[in-house]
């Protein structure tokens, strides 16, 4: 466990996780990626599997392309995280730290 923990919630908070580690910090330009947000980019912290925790019921699953999901609340309908095969082991999770 480590001594930092971040948080991170979606806009009404029904959906929520914890991060003990983040790996990396991306900003994605790609055209699904844009439009998942509605932005120019979206950035995304990088946590291997093992690293983070759903501290809520996980988040919905909307499989955007073949081999890559993204989740989001089905409440609000903030989007949450973004997961290819590629990339496989590690979850990117787009949501703000509170």
């Amino acid at each position: 466990m480590a001594d930092h923990i971040i948080k991170g919630r979606c806009l009404c908070g029904a959906v929520g996780f914890e991060v003990d580690k983040a790996d990396t910090v991306v900003n994605c330009h790609c055209e699904s990626c844009r439009r998942q947000c509605s932005a120019p980019m979206t950035t995304y912290i990088g946590v291997g599997d093992a690293n983070w925790r759903w501290v809520t019921d996980p988040a919905t699953v909307y499989n955007s392309s073949p081999g890559v999901e993204r989740r989001f609340c089905s409440n609000c309908g903030s989007p949450i995280s973004f997961r290819s095969e590629d990339m496989s082991g590690v979850m990117r999770l787009t949501c703000p730290p509170y």
